[in-house]
């Protein structure tokens, strides 16, 4: 069985391609739309750097199958963290 962010990684690769903003990112907000539509629920937090790569603060800040968008804030990566079956994903969106 696939899961979840599986799904939602295929779907992220097969998407069209998105200029680069720093203002209105449609590329990040195609990908926060893929994960919600792949059952992910975004938690609105904000980490310090220091805490994201903390990981006993992190899985006590976000709960299976949920997201975090921007936790650092908005010029800052990772653009994503995902708790993913129990396991932390940091995801970045780049262009080509």
């Amino acid at each position: 069985m696939i899961s979840n962010l599986c799904k939602a990684f295929l779907e992220i690769q097969n998407m069209p391609y998105f200029p680069g903003s720093y203002k209105g990112n449609k590329q990040e907000e195609a990908v926060r739309s893929i994960l919600v539509k792949n059952g992910f629920i975004e938690c609105i937090k904000s980490l310090s750097k220091k805490e994201i790569f903390d990981k006993n603060t992190v899985i006590s800040n976000l709960l299976e199958n949920h997201f975090i968008y921007q936790p650092c804030g908005a010029n800052n990566s990772p653009d994503f963290l995902v708790n993913s079956g129990g396991i932390i994903y940091y995801i970045e969106c780049k262009s080509r």
